[in-house]
C-alpha cells in the first residue's frame, strides 16, 4: 500500500495517495480542505474470473469554486498513471452522473481523456 502526502500543483495544493491491489483513492487538498477527489475500485473481486484487471471509477468530484480550473483533469490524470503501475489492471469503467452535473459534459470531459463509448452507456478506457 502506498499512501502519500506531496506538493503537487503549482497553487501549493497537497495531494494524498492511498493505493493497495483493490483501489485507488486521491483526495486534492489546500490546506485542511478537500478541493478534489478521485477514486476506483478493482471490480472482479466478487464477480468472476470473467471481469479479470477491470476496475471502476466510484467517484470523482470538484468542490464549487473549484471547478473549470483542470483539478479533475489532473486528478484523473494522476489515477490513471496509478492503475497502469498495476500489470493486472486492463480497463476503467465509468458511468457518468450524479449530484448536480451535467451528464453532456461530463460525457464529453471523459471523452476528451480517452474513454470510449460502450453500448450499455458507460465508458471505458482501456490500458495502451
Amino acid at each position: 500500500m502506498q499512501d502519500t502526502n506531496e506538493n503537487w500543483l503549482e497553487n501549493g495544493s497537497r495531494l494524498n495517495i492511498i493505493s493497495t491491489e483493490r483501489n485507488v483513492s486521491l483526495m486534492l487538498r489546500e490546506g485542511d480542505y478537500s478541493i478534489g477527489t478521485i477514486a476506483a475500485d478493482r471490480t472482479d473481486w466478487d464477480a468472476g474470473v470473467w471481469l479479470e484487471g477491470f476496475w471502476w471509477l466510484a467517484r470523482l468530484i470538484s468542490k464549487h469554486g473549484h471547478r473549470d480550473k483542470g483539478f479533475g483533469t489532473a486528478l484523473l490524470k494522476k489515477l490513471q498513471e496509478e492503475l497502469l503501475k498495476n500489470p493486472g489492471f486492463k480497463i476503467l469503467l465509468v458511468a457518468p452522473g450524479g449530484y448536480d452535473s451535467d451528464p453532456k459534459r461530463l460525457f464529453e470531459f471523459y471523452r476528451r481523456h480517452g474513454f470510449k463509448d460502450r453500448e450499455d452507456g458507460t465508458l471505458v478506457w482501456e490500458r495502451p
